[in-house]
Order: structure tokens, then sequence, then C-alpha cells
């Protein structure tokens, strides 16, 4: 793979704030505010706003909450 092929796969990752939106399950309004408070790496390519695919994963993963074991912070027994 040479360097514009690297290139045009990044360009294919590219998403649009409605992609996101429906990637993520939300509103593009929620995108938004997460643009506002600068919550997700973003883009802005003339009037527009792009995100790259893996930066929008990431941000997913950084909400990720860890389940815990219920065994070892005293849960109930059944």
């Amino acid at each position: 793979m040479n360097a514009s092929d690297t290139t045009q796969l990044k360009i294919n990752e590219l998403m649009t704030v409605k992609e996101v939106a429906n990637f993520l399950k939300v509103t593009p309004n929620s995108v938004y505010r997460m643009i506002e408070k600068r919550l997700v790496r973003f883009y802005k390519i003339r009037s527009g706003l792009r995100f790259m695919k893996t930066d929008v994963e990431s941000y997913l993963n950084s909400c990720c909450v860890e389940a815990i074991n219920e065994n070892d912070y005293g849960g109930t027994k059944n």
C-alpha cells in the first residue's frame, strides 16, 4: 500500500454529522453538542464538519463503564 492508497483509505473513513448520529444512535443535535463541548475530534472542511470513524470509536470507548462482579462488592446471592 503506497501513500496515496493510505490517503484514500482515510478519506473513505470520513463521516458527516448525520452519519455519526446514525452510528451512535443519537440525534444530529446531540453530535453538535458533543462538538461544542469538544468531546469528539472533528475536522472543519470548508463549511462542513467531518469525523474519522476511528475518532468516533475512540469517543465511544471513552464512554464505556466497566461491569463489576457483584460478589466482590457485597451483591446479593440468589
